[in-house]
């Protein structure tokens, strides 16, 4: 692959316009995204490109820094991996492949935890470190007609109803796989979030549940609410270790199969790429919230 050059370009403007452009020519949704956001990518990416001699950019890979809950308690730094494509022109060369490799050792350089990723591709990655991950849902299904309320979009919440949810949020329990959200500039932050079409915010006074396809997929609620917060809600998408999910059971939700609420992540699967011996995974819920 001497006639390839691979770069580490971080957030460079000109590399990431030309990454959309080339992302475009692998998958039919980057005509919507640059339709959305025109070559600019919106969040915090960091890219490792790979070019030819003549300056033609033909592989990507992305990483999207964030923070969440470790098992003890404490924080897992994260390199979410995203973005990735190759030329059609140029593919089984092995250059997704390299670039994740070079993405990896950068993560591993800088000190992160863990790399997740969302795929339907498993051989691929499996083939340069990726593992697959089951991570602990608890699926449920509301044992009583779901109520008919629709929920606002997040484009349509009002300030103070967005400062509702964000202060509900970082009041709920802790619990491994919790994200640490910022404000805006991340992609996993509260402007990306309420920017989404898909999402649903049901408020209360004392917290809010969030539901995808009416599926419940976040839920802030106090001891003894969560039932009743989660009556809009057909089925359950949360951790195990939730601290809503005794109190489901005892409203007699009762456990569904794996495959209807798993249809919320559009065929893909949890992969990761353990970077520190720091990180147990066993318990780790990676939500519907803050998928990359």
């Amino acid at each position: 692959m001497a006639e390839l050059k691979f770069h580490f370009v971080g957030q460079d403007a000109g590399y990431q316009a030309s990454a959309v452009v080339m992302l475009k020519r692998c998958f039919d949704e980057w005509c919507c995204f640059e339709s959305i956001y025109g070559r600019v990518f919106p969040f915090r990416e960091l890219s490792f490109v790979a070019e030819t001699a003549s300056g033609q950019l033909v592989g990507h890979v992305g990483v999207m820094p964030f923070e969440m809950v470790s098992v003890d308690g404490g924080c897992l730094k994260c390199a979410g991996v995203a973005s990735v494509g190759t030329d059609p022109d140029f593919r089984n060369r092995g250059i997704a492949a390299e670039l994740c490799q070079m993405a990896s050792q950068w993560a591993q350089s800088e000190h992160y935890d863990l790399m997740p990723l969302y795929t339907s591709l498993n051989r691929v990655y499996s083939s340069v470190g990726w593992r697959d991950y089951f991570d602990p849902v608890l699926r449920l299904n509301n044992p009583r007609p779901v109520e008919d309320v629709p929920g606002k979009r997040g484009c349509d919440l009002s300030a103070a109803e967005k400062r509702h949810i964000m202060e509900k949020y970082a009041e709920s329990a802790r619990f491994p796989g919790y994200v640490r959200r910022t404000e805006q500039g991340d992609f996993n932050s509260w402007s990306r979030i309420f920017s989404e079409e898909i999402m649903r915010w049901h408020l209360e006074s004392d917290g809010y549940a969030m539901t995808i396809d009416g599926v419940l997929a976040e839920l802030a609620a106090p001891a003894g609410r969560a039932a009743d917060l989660a009556r809009v809600a057909r089925q359950t998408f949360l951790s195990v270790r939730h601290p809503a999910a005794s109190e489901l059971r005892d409203s007699n939700w009762t456990e569904t199969l794996p495959a209807l609420a798993a249809d919320c992540r559009h065929g893909e699967n949890v992969m990761v790429k353990t970077l520190s011996t720091l990180t147990e995974l066993a318990p780790i819920f990676f939500s519907l919230t803050d998928k990359f």
